[in-house]
């Protein structure tokens, strides 16, 4: 497999999150993904952790049916450890697969204007072709200036970095650059550079 690829699905894997930003200007990305219906229940319960404490806007993205996220749904898996303010929740409901999911994504930052960073949490395993997918989708729609901190989400049930499932990632990520679908390892780096200087300013 690819070095470069290695190397990227690791420093997405490290990118510090920006802990400086405004509550207000952030969002909550949640990317559900597949499996058993209660790994997806964890990946949202997880991921809203930082809802609305440092992102004041929940967006929960859709998933090809195994289950779909209903707003009622997301409220029923939050609402035994949160005081819920529905009106900032949006879903998705039925998406097809990540690209899908990033689109929908760039579509409500366009609505909200305000918000210049995006907190992406997903499966671990999926986090690195998440935010590539997401970083491309940006760059395609003419999106600027907007942090993302990923947050990997593991559960005990899920692969280690070094297992199968990764590697199967890594195959993707490569099949998706190729496509135009997906950041490559020199967009990734100059998005660094940018978010470190944009973080500094701050």
């Amino acid at each position: 497999m690819s070095n470069k690829i290695e190397e990227v699905l690791r420093e997405v894997l490290e990118t510090p999150f920006y802990e400086n930003s405004n509550p207000n200007n952030s969002a909550v990305l949640i990317f559900p993904g597949g499996g058993l219906e209660s790994i997806q229940d964890y990946r949202i319960s997880e991921g809203t952790k930082n809802w609305p404490t440092k992102g004041k806007y929940l967006w929960v993205a859709g998933t090809r049916g195994d289950p779909f996220y209903t707003r009622k749904e997301i409220i029923r898996i939050l609402e035994n450890s949160l005081e819920i303010d529905s009106s900032e929740i949006e879903n998705q409901g039925w998406a097809n697969h990540t690209l899908d999911q990033s689109i929908w994504a760039t579509e409500l930052l366009k609505k909200n204007k305000n918000i210049n960073h995006v907190i992406l949490a997903t499966a671990a395993y999926h986090t690195t072709r998440s935010t590539l997918t997401f970083l491309k989708t940006l760059k395609k729609q003419s999106i600027d200036g907007i942090v993302i901190s990923p947050i990997p989400i593991s559960h005990r049930l899920e692969p280690s970095l070094d297992s199968e499932k990764y590697i199967g990632e890594m195959e993707r990520i490569l099949k998706y650059q190729g496509k135009g679908d997906a950041a490559t390892l020199e967009e990734w780096r100059d998005y660094l550079q940018w978010r470190k200087i944009r973080i500094l300013k701050k």
